[in-house]
């Protein structure tokens, strides 16, 4: 058990999320000055709290300066919700027409067939030859021409015409929710055209950081498939390790989503983990010395966030990073910090920089499984005492796979409608397989010996295939996946409800025995 002082961003954080709650679905930019000066007055409040806390004996009266407090922080997640919300600005470029738009491809082009997206911000919108400043997100879809494919990077700023539409929902249920998906976004408009009607302006007007990050990763893309015959091999090392989903084929993409093993072609806690890892025995001997600790520290946290930005700041990436950061700088300066108020603090300032994180599938799975792992996995394991080294390993990771499961399957029921009946299987036999992958992956990107490079090429390629045919096999079994479940918000709601309602009663049972 842990006291309230040892965790205060678990406390502080639910606020935060019930704020950018009311602001995503009831948000409005109306009342958005008075909410403002009403997020002034409260923190005047909080300070004037702290300034005649003893004089005022507001000591006895705590709840006064907590409720001043979370009160603040509700507004805060509302205020940055709705200013963060394209709708609500006056020069919305939906508000009104164009002739034409002036667009800045904000992210990495996605060529499906003959399609490309591009996920763009409109910066102008031409009337009559005239330019007006507008702002909102576009999705531009465009259809290239097959013999001189158009091509277009991040940060180019181009120009298209002035139509578009509405996203449309889903038109039956088992369709993807492409709506839903760019809302989190705050993408509501689309709009197709062919190659002939758009025209590149400028190249590389972006955010240098960002297009220094995502020329690397295209540069560590092609080293993979130069070195990797296979193709699916070189996109599923791209995936793993780099977070590049664009070449995935939609067979193995199936293959680990029916096994429960999806979670693997998501670069999340576990490969920044494996970086970690990797640099904290490389650097051992530094921490020894206590003048090098902050060189230690130092050059670990530079590393872990040079490789979140190489595989595009993804907010699981992000999210390790954040709760990597503090804990070896808590170690590096003696501290002992809580595991729950890690994770507490990470998601409270990645929310704060982007409300929507909230939103978004992987961010919410991602954090439910760190906590499931975190909280119910030493619960499971310790139900049974195991000699054997070998099975006691075996166990350990079966009651991770099945932490990670109780956390998350309501939600991935909710969004992806199947269940994995072989997870447990599929993920211990794909354990030591994926664990070599990224060891040998992450070698491979940065490794400065070109004659290692054949041979490290070819064993990551027959081992990612060899991986490949396990999850093939395992999805051909009978029953691997119990698929069209559909469940509604507030049913997954009620299963999380249910679970801790389960957990509440066994430990209470367990203190009263």
């Amino acid at each position: 058990m842990f006291y309230k002082g040892e965790i205060p961003f678990i406390r502080l954080i639910v606020p935060l999320i019930i704020g950018i709650v009311l602001g995503f679905y009831f948000g409005s930019g109306e009342f958005l000055f008075f909410l403002e000066f009403g997020l002034t007055l409260f923190l005047g409040l909080i300070i004037i709290s702290n300034l005649v806390y003893k004089q005022a004996n507001l000591f006895k009266r705590r709840w006064i300066l907590g409720l001043f407090v979370h009160l603040f922080i509700l507004l805060t997640g509302y205020v940055i919700t709705v200013r963060q919300a394209d709708l609500y600005n006056l020069q919305y470029f939906a508000n009104g027409e164009s002739d034409a738009l002036i667009v800045r491809v904000t992210n990495e082009p996605q060529l499906t067939g003959d399609i490309l997206r591009l996920e763009t911000s409109v910066k102008q919108g031409i009337i009559n030859k005239a330019n007006k400043k507008v702002s909102g997100k576009l999705l531009v879809a465009i259809k290239s021409d097959s013999l001189n494919p158009v091509l277009f990077t991040y940060g180019d700023l181009v120009m298209i015409p002035g139509k578009y539409n509405k996203v449309d929902p889903p038109f039956n249920p088992s369709e993807f929710n492409f709506m839903a998906y760019l809302i989190t976004k705050q993408i509501y408009q689309q709009c197709f055209i062919n190659q002939n009607q758009i025209r590149l302006l400028k190249k590389g007007t972006g955010n240098k950081i960002i297009s220094f990050s995502l020329q690397l990763r295209r540069q560590l893309v092609a080293k993979f498939y130069q070195y990797l015959k296979n193709k699916e091999a070189a996109a599923l090392a791209s995936t793993l390790i780099l977070g590049y989903r664009a070449n995935l084929s939609k067979e193995i993409i199936s293959a680990y989503a029916k096994t429960g093993t999806m979670h693997i072609l998501s670069v999340s806690g576990m490969h920044v983990g494996i970086v970690f890892l990797v640099l904290n025995a490389l650097l051992k001997p530094l921490r020894k010395i206590r003048k090098l600790r902050i060189l230690s520290a130092f050059i670990i946290i530079s590393t872990v966030w040079f490789y979140a930005m190489i595989t595009g700041f993804s907010p699981s990436v992000c999210r390790a990073a954040v709760m990597l950061s503090f804990v070896v700088l808590g170690k590096t300066f003696n501290k002992d910090l809580n595991t729950y108020n890690l994770l507490a603090i990470s998601a409270f300032f990645l929310l704060l920089y982007n409300p929507y994180n909230l939103l978004d599938v992987g961010f919410q799975l991602s954090y439910l499984a760190v906590f499931g792992l975190i909280y119910f996995h030493p619960k499971i394991y310790h139900l049974f005492y195991i000699k054997n080294k070998i099975a006691d390993s075996i166990w350990s990771y079966t009651a991770l796979s099945l932490a990670a499961q109780l956390s998350t399957f309501p939600i991935s029921i909710y969004y992806f409608h199947q269940f994995p009946v072989y997870f447990l299987i599929s993920n211990l036999l794909v354990l030591l397989p994926v664990s070599l992958i990224m060891y040998a992956g992450i070698t491979f990107l940065f490794i400065p010996w070109l004659i290692l490079l054949k041979p490290l090429g070819y064993f990551l390629n027959q081992l990612i295939l060899w991986t490949n045919k396990i999850l093939y096999f395992i999805e051909d079994l009978p029953f691997s996946s119990i698929s069209g479940i559909w469940i509604s918000k507030s049913e997954y709601t009620l299963l999380y409800f249910l679970i801790a309602g389960i957990i509440w009663t066994a430990l209470s049972a367990k203190k009263i025995g």
